[in-house]
């Protein structure tokens, strides 16, 4: 783009003529002992800094001399100085126009000529008084910790001199004012105008340059706009002003308040053994990037609230023996006034300038929709600087682990930029606990084993909400329904309602593999299943026995056994076409589904991938086909279950490699059942009652429950049981536990 008259005249030299010259010019003043420096609050009170405002009489004056009188830039001045700076230079100007018109007006193109010698004079005399600088007159302790912290970073004399520049724009919104006059508002042209503020007027290039994105003063995250930013100068960054302006003499402490404290986690990888393979090569890639000093590595980690995203990339880090950063994690220095994206942003370009060079440091930056504008649920929506934040992804030089909850608000060229991507699901049942234990003992408050696998099974909440919920708890001096009663209703305030924190389809209280009867004990062989699955051999588990027999318990005892979230589909639900989707097409996005999150799948009601469930025929049909290729396919555990079907026809049997087939409860496992629901030994009577599942004792028990502490008789309980046994008609005899020797799936 052109520049202006007054840009092709930067180098052209002053008439002797035009104006005073003072007798000492320059641009940084002499730095002061840090006990001289005056009050910011009394500064913030009165809303004037005298340093700030000789400073910029200095600038201003330095343009006048490097200004021909007779120039078109000359009237830009005027215009600007009259503009920015109203009543602020006596005898300017020197003919005012009657109703209050200016006398300089903006003009498309600035006249020459138009300016009086007298006037000119005038101006630089009253700017010669105005610099001068008085005894009593300190800068305040931001503008000298902002120096210090310059030089500790080596920043180029001339960038340093920006700085300052836009440290009075910033503090004299009367210079940031005269600035946008003087420049039309136009960034092309503030390198010039710079260039003669400071009386460099031959370094115009190199003024505009340093405030390039590229620049020290940018990379170190010192300066910060955006698209939307209407100023033709940037401002300092919110945060590095309030870091700077605490009483601080030394720029390390101020660099590593910027930083922050590396992380820490009581979680290891073990902990997220459920994440799989990706896990490794995230961990193998890192590495591999921080030895060979790689650029651009950015890797995203997605999943829901609470999943355990930023935990996973502290244990990364803390595998490898590397010091992981969270930026802005605490929300320290934060400006209310300015946007949380454009905060952000500024944190992470400090800190990757910051580490540069420093061996074993990664950069976490949590919660990346906060670069979105705020408010913004759109799709591939665009963050707030869009270029700025694809250049950083192209040319970081730590190695950056993002999180997110839904990578999609991102545009393609966003997400394409990042080495490698993983979604990992809310944590399961047994790292859930631990969170659970580990916040009870930050918090210092008391839990079993019992209560924290209880509370892990039934909620899926992030550490926040439980911390709090134990603190509350703590508070009121009650125990589990207090830190219930918080949790849900933070839930309530958090997320809309009580219920999305809630795990609905769980393993019950006090269950185990000996609750049910499998025609054996099934303990030492669900054991076997999980070694078998933790050294990476999948199982495909065929399990049977009518509803409420435990079938759907042990198999959610199962996934948490292995680590794994448990998700359970219909084959009644899957067989439905809709408007997108055909049936087999809904099989194979099943089990698609469960590999990317890792979930071990449960596919209930096989028998309905017959045209008619109760029919012995029509296995052949191609919905059994799309099951059987989707089952091969599938590199995890996961299991199908039938209420009806006994046996299967030779080319879907070869699918399972172990099956389970539940039976009613032995007399001996009634009874321990009738301890465990009712808390009571078991009657006299109940060993007549033959065939009593556990769906029998937990449906009775719901009653049961509405009768107060004591709850209903013996007698009554007994009668009760005996006829949920006749409404469900004879128990049926199971299949037992076997494993499907020579049956491997293919």
């Amino acid at each position: 783009m052109e520049q202006d008259a007054s840009a092709e005249r930067v180098c052209e030299t002053r008439e002797p003529n035009s104006g005073p010259a003072p007798a000492v010019l320059p641009v940084g003043l002499p730095t002061v002992p840090d006990d001289a420096a005056p009050d910011i609050g009394e500064a913030l009170l009165t809303g004037y800094d005298g340093y700030s405002a000789v400073l910029g009489a200095r600038f201003l004056y330095n343009f006048y001399r490097n200004t021909p009188v007779h120039s078109a830039g000359a009237y830009r001045f005027c215009f600007a100085l009259e503009k920015g700076y109203t009543d602020e230079i006596p005898g300017f100007p020197s003919v005012r126009k009657k109703k209050g018109d200016p006398t300089y007006e903006d003009k498309k193109i600035d006249p020459v000529n138009k300016v009086t010698k007298s006037e000119w004079d005038n101006i630089g005399a009253q700017l010669l008084k105005k610099m001068q600088m008085p005894e009593n007159i300190k800068p305040l302790v931001d503008l000298q910790n902002l120096r210090k912290l310059a030089e500790y970073l080596e920043i180029d004399p001339l960038s340093r001199d920006v700085l300052e520049l836009i440290y009075v724009a910033d503090t004299n919104m009367e210079f940031r004012m005269f600035f946008d006059m003087l420049t039309r508002g136009d960034k092309d042209r503030r390198g010039v105008a710079i260039a003669r503020l400071l009386d460099r007027p031959k370094e115009h290039k190199e003024c505009a340059r340093a405030l390039d994105l590229a620049s020290p003063l940018f990379g170190y995250g010192l300066l910060y706009t955006d698209d939307t930013d209407p100023n033709v100068l940037p401002e300092i960054d919110g945060i590095v002003q309030n870091m700077a302006a605490e009483e601080s003499s030394d720029p390390k402490e101020i660099v590593g308040k910027l930083l922050g404290k590396p992380t820490e986690t009581d979680l290891t990888l073990k902990d997220f053994a459920h994440v799989g393979a990706d896990l490794d090569f995230i961990c193998k890639l890192v590495r591999n990037a921080v030895e060979s000093g790689a650029k651009g590595i950015n890797i995203y980690i997605g999943g829901p609230p609470g999943g355990g995203k930023t935990e996973m990339a502290k244990a990364i880090a803390q595998s490898l023996g590397y010091t992981l950063f969270a930026i802005g994690e605490d929300g320290e220095g934060y400006d209310p006034d300015e946007k949380v994206s454009r905060v952000r942003m500024g944190q992470l370009k400090r800190a990757q300038a910051l580490l540069k060079g420093a061996k074993k440091s990664l950069i976490l930056f949590d919660e990346m929709e906060d670069l979105l504008p705020k408010g913004d649920s759109s799709k591939k929506a665009e963050p707030e600087n869009k270029v700025e934040l694809n250049r950083l992804l192209e040319d970081n030089d730590v190695v950056t682990l993002w999180t997110g909850n839904d990578t999609d608000k991102f545009h393609e060229a966003v997400r394409q930029r990042f080495a490698f991507s993983v979604y990992i699901d809310y944590p399961p049942t047994l790292v859930r606990q631990k969170i659970w234990r580990r916040q009870c003992e930050l918090k210092q408050y008391g839990l079993t084993d019992e209560q924290t696998l209880s509370l892990a099974r039934a909620y899926a909440a992030p550490p926040r909400l439980i911390g709090k919920a134990i603190e509350t708890a703590k508070l009121v001096g009650g125990g589990v329904p207090e830190i219930v009663r918080s949790l849900e209703a933070s839930a309530k305030v958090v997320y809309g309602v009580r219920e999305a924190i809630t795990v609905d389809e769980r393993v019950p209280d006090g269950f185990s593999a000996r609750a049910v009867n499998a025609g054996g004990d099934i303990e030492p062989r669900t054991g076997a299943l999980v070694q078998r699955a933790l050294k990476g051999d999948s199982f495909a588990l065929y399990a049977t026995g009518e509803k409420g027999s435990g079938v759907g318990s042990y198999l959610r005892f199962l996934g948490e056994r292995l680590s794994m979230n448990v998700v359970e589909r219909s084959m009644a639900d899957l067989c439905m076409p809709t408007q997108t989707a055909t049936p087999e097409m809904r099989v194979n996005a099943a089990f698609a589904e469960a590999a990317d999150m890792r979930q071990f799948l449960v596919v209930s009601d096989i028998e309905y991938l017959k045209p008619n469930p109760d029919s012995q025929a029509g296995w052949d049909g191609s919905l059994t086909d799309a099951f059987i290729r989707a089952a091969q396919r599938h590199k995890l555990p996961f299991a199908a279950t039938s209420a009806r079907e006994r046996g299967l026809p030779d080319a879907l049997d070869f699918v399972f490699t172990d099956t389970v087939g539940m039976q009613p409860f032995s007399a001996e496992q009634a009874d321990a059942a009738y301890r465990r629901f009712f808390g009571r030994a078991a009657p006299e009577g109940l060993d007549a009652l033959k065939g009593l599942i556990p769906g029998d004792f937990a449906e009775v028990a719901k009653l049961n429950g509405r009768y107060g502490a004591d709850g209903l008789e013996n007698g009554r309980i007994v009668e009760l049981l005996e006829r949920r046994l006749k409404g469900r008609g004879p128990g049926r005899s199971g299949m037992g536990f076997t494993a499907a020797i020579g049956r491997q799936a293919p």
